[in-house]
């Protein structure tokens, strides 16, 4: 029999490891006496082993990187289902039958207002209590998580933040939410608050950074507006409705404070130029057709000096000292 034996070479098709048997023999001797049995027996899940003859290596085709990124297929991440309430397991109710004189002061809890509750028995939901009152479930494996429904309200901290035009600024805001979900609250995301904090100040940046001082500062319905829009489907998945959100603090980075402190000097200071100048224009003007109304004739010249004295006193800075010329 081993005289007849063909020999022939195994070869892996994912690995391409050749291995030299003895096709003829038993399935016995096959599995545990061929030197490469233990490489088939290593890949019998996942690898299939071909009967090839014996012919030298080939290096192995590699795809090219082109063909690879159409190959690759993308995948998204799926949505999270929701929980379903399933009846009390068997083992809870056989655990507190065995033990019910013990068992039956503590399987009593109470729910306050305002606060639903989410009952679970050996990692399975069985229950979710909204009204408030006494309830009783059995407490061999149970688990209670409460979560309140009133509104909680944050400040978040000051942050650094570049406006659009490129300036440091520093903004804080004030965030108030509620839960309206709480399967989605409590078995959704850990750290719950922390999860909102974090959404909402990413969320800030965000927005701030599309918008100027001067937009932040006069315009802060439309801000929150928009920043409501950014933060409310980030943290839709874990229950949550924000009431308001609205800055708290806005002011310009220390290392940019003094020039635009000047620079807004210097505009309100020009504005004040052109409220003064205009204001002195229309009194001279008021004052020549007040004495034009009056019969009085004055010459193009005497209204020129007129003009000049009274836009001197008007819109100068310092009081004007009256001079009188001697002829």
């Amino acid at each position: 029999m081993k005289g007849n034996a063909k020999r022939s070479e195994r070869v892996c098709c994912c690995c391409r490891r050749r291995v030299c048997k003895l096709y003829s023999y038993s399935f016995f001797r096959l599995v545990f006496l061929d030197p490469g049995g233990f490489h088939r027996r290593t890949h019998r899940v996942t690898h299939r082993v071909f009967l090839i003859p014996h012919s030298p290596p080939h290096p192995p085709i590699m795809a090219s990187p082109s063909t690879q990124s159409m190959d690759r297929e993308v995948t998204r991440p799926q949505a999270l289902e929701e929980i379903q309430v399933v009846p009390e397991p068997l083992i809870a109710t056989l655990g507190c039958i065995a033990c019910f004189p013990f068992v039956a002061p503590t399987s009593c809890w109470t729910l306050d207002v305002r606060t639903e509750a989410l009952v679970l028995h050996f990692g399975q939901l069985t229950a979710h209590v909204k009204e408030p009152g006494c309830y009783y479930h059995n407490c061999c494996g149970r688990e209670i998580r409460t979560l309140s429904m009133q509104t909680f309200s944050r400040d978040m901290p000051v942050a650094k933040i570049t406006d659009s035009t490129g300036n440091p600024i520093l903004v804080s805001a004030v965030l108030s939410y509620r839960f309206v979900d709480t399967k989605a609250a409590l078995f959704n995301v850990s750290n719950l608050h922390e999860f909102v904090m974090t959404q909402a100040q990413a969320a800030l940046k965000a927005t701030v950074s599309r918008f100027t001082y001067d937009e932040l500062k006069h315009e802060p319905d439309h801000f929150s507006a928009d920043l409501d829009r950014t933060l409310s489907p980030k943290v839709a998945i874990c229950g949550v409705h924000i009431e308001s959100i609205s800055l708290n603090e806005l002011n310009y980075a220390p290392e940019v404070a003094s020039s635009m402190l000047k620079k807004q000097s210097a505009n309100a200071l020009v504005e004040a130029r052109h409220l003064i100048v205009k204001g002195s224009v229309d009194i001279a003007r008021e004052a020549i057709a007040a004495l034009t109304q009056g019969g009085m004739t004055m010459t193009d010249e005497e209204r020129f000096k007129l003009v000049c004295g009274l836009l001197i006193v008007t819109a100068g800075d310092k009081e004007a000292s009256p001079v009188l010329a001697l002829t």
